[in-house]
């Protein structure tokens, strides 16, 4: 039977045990998601130098519109392949990431060489998974928060709270996509489905895991200590118990 305290006292002992394993990767996941942020600033900035002068001119009333006009788009689909591109890595390093923490909770050693071959082998069904994941949930806030200086104050109020209740909502039926990917090797749908049963069929467990991630969370909020705090410690503990809970929930 599933049991969220129970998989955070394993993933503990197992963090324990195991602390500078879990420091490795959790530090090289910290630093390649550095670099990739650091990488798409600088594919905005670029953008934004090499975009200037084609924006003015899509607005001038010389004749050099349309080739501005393409300057820009061939400029958006660059920029969009670039950040796409930096999301399927993403993607696979933290379904890497996630695979590694599974090898632990079966006692699997994991090398860096196969930690790095396993980015692309996760990264398109996470990269799909982001994204399915984000629209459900970004698109409904995005819309309420359009409209809603349109209601008046108080339904805008009532929009805004049953948004949220709706992104908590959602947040609770998708928690288990990604594990479900890496663990049992889903697809994205599969995936999606695949934990919306497990969190209907388990909803104190997963309550109670988001209450406890949440309580763990606190130390965060102190500047400076959050640095290590969050990489070394919150983050392969909490992501371990995730793991070790789908493992019986589904």
């Amino acid at each position: 039977m599933a049991s969220a305290v129970q998989a955070f006292s394993d993933a503990f002992s197992s963090y324990r045990a195991l602390v500078v394993e879990y420091a490795v990767y959790s530090v090289i996941l910290i630093i390649a998601s550095m670099a990739l942020s650091f990488f798409a600033g600088l594919c905005l900035g670029i953008f934004g130098i090499v975009s200037l002068g084609s924006v003015a001119n899509v607005f001038a009333s010389d004749g050099s519109m349309g080739i501005a006009a393409i300057g820009l788009g061939v400029s958006l689909i660059a920029l969009f392949l670039a950040l796409l591109a930096v999301l399927w890595v993403s993607s696979g390093l933290h379904g890497a990431y996630l695979s590694t923490l599974n090898g632990f909770i079966s006692r699997r050693n994991q090398s860096l060489g196969a930690f790095f071959l396993c980015v692309p082998k996760f990264a398109t069904s996470i990269t799909l998974i982001s994204i399915i994941c984000g629209v459900l949930v970004g698109a409904p806030l995005l819309f309420v928060m359009a409209i809603a200086p349109s209601l008046g104050e108080i339904f805008s109020i009532l929009a805004l709270l049953l948004v949220l209740i709706y992104v908590a909502a959602a947040a609770f039926l998708l928690v288990f996509a990604m594990p479900a990917a890496v663990v049992d090797g889903k697809g994205p749908i599969s995936a999606i489905k695949v934990s919306a049963i497990a969190s209907l069929r388990n909803p104190a467990q997963v309550i109670i895991y988001f209450a406890i991630a949440f309580a763990l969370a606190i130390p965060a909020l102190v500047p400076l200590f959050n640095l290590l705090y969050i990489p070394l410690f919150y983050m392969p503990l909490s992501m371990s118990a995730l793991l070790r809970l789908y493992r019986t929930a589904h």
